[in-house]
């Protein structure tokens, strides 16, 4: 296994382009693989053109970088969740453009967090962050965790509609050499390991397998070496977010109280040897935190021979 960190731990504001010196970052740092984002449809019309592709392509690969995995933002993939089909159908478009730019810049993995219900709205505009009362973002909050539904909420039309959002994407990620790695939050369709499973025995599609994120599955009381087991052969790919179980804050391995022995024992046992990636934004001192994280997962690795 390796250790990788995305490009947007070091962009500003957010998730925005450029990233070229991100990648320069994360090589110096001494990662050894390195993430991209398809955050909006400016970075589709006016970021990711062909001569920008075969730069990026050149910068990470001249550090001796891998490039892990492709991410899409939920302003592209969200409306796949959408019961109104010219959005989904826009959403589609979306992904299939992601998808041929993931494949030019030379991955095999695509990645996505499943989108939440668009009946499901919250206090702030990603309804994932909405797990505090104080919402960051929200200038006033109630006492209550308070989202709300919409009268026409209904969970079986949302479930089969996400399903073959996720199956067409799964086939347009294969058709481009690629695998969709889904992930899940909070109040997502597809949040936690379990919904993941059901979610392959619906769509058994081999280019199909999850985004594991270690921190995104304990604040949802998931034993993560056990949520690993249960997953088995499709995780695609692994976030690494410390905590303490109550919520997702983005810490560094090492950090919080998961124990990363059993995490890189269970990873090992369902025969994932792919990258362990740092996804942590908006620190004030990034490279000393995730440098911090780099040096202790290794360690971690190596004492367990699993370091390549």
């Amino acid at each position: 296994m390796k250790v990788g960190c995305t490009a947007w731990a070091f962009t500003s504001p957010g998730y925005a382009a450029p990233y070229e010196d991100a990648i320069d970052t994360v090589a110096k740092i001494g990662f050894k693989g390195i993430e991209l984002i398809v955050f909006s449809e400016q970075d589709l019309r006016e970021y990711y053109t062909e001569g920008r592709i075969r730069d990026l392509r050149h910068r990470y690969r001249s550090h001796g970088l891998t490039l892990s995995e492709v991410a899409v933002y939920d302003a592209l993939a969200g409306d796949l969740a959408s019961l109104v089909p010219e959005r989904k159908t826009r959403s589609l478009g979306f992904f299939e453009q992601a998808a041929k730019i993931a494949h030019e810049l030379g991955t095999d993995i695509i990645n996505m967090v499943s989108a939440w219900p668009r009946e499901l709205t919250g206090p702030v505009p990603y309804v994932p962050h909405a797990i505090y009362l104080d919402a960051r973002g929200q200038e006033k909050f109630n006492p209550k965790l308070s989202l709300q539904i919409d009268p026409a909420f209904d969970w079986a039309a949302i479930w089969s509609n996400f399903a073959d959002s996720v199956a067409q994407c799964a086939e347009i990620a294969q058709q481009h050499g690629l695998r969709l790695a889904l992930e899940g939050h909070t109040h997502v369709i597809v949040s936690h390991t379990d919904s993941f499973l059901r979610l392959f025995d619906q769509v058994p599609h081999p280019a199909l397998g999850m985004n594991f994120d270690t921190g995104w599955q304990f604040m949802q009381r998931e034993y993560v070496p056990v949520s690993i087991r249960k997953v088995g052969a499709k995780i695609f790919h692994v976030h690494t977010k410390d905590s303490d179980g109550l919520l997702s804050y983005s810490l560094p391995a090492g950090q919080g109280i998961i124990d990363w022995d059993d995490v890189v024992e269970s990873l090992h046992s369902v025969g994932y040897d792919g990258f362990l990636s740092f996804e942590l934004g908006r620190y004030r001192d990034p490279v000393r935190w995730l440098d911090r994280g780099r040096r202790y997962l290794e360690g971690v690795l190596s004492e367990h021979g699993y370091l390549s």
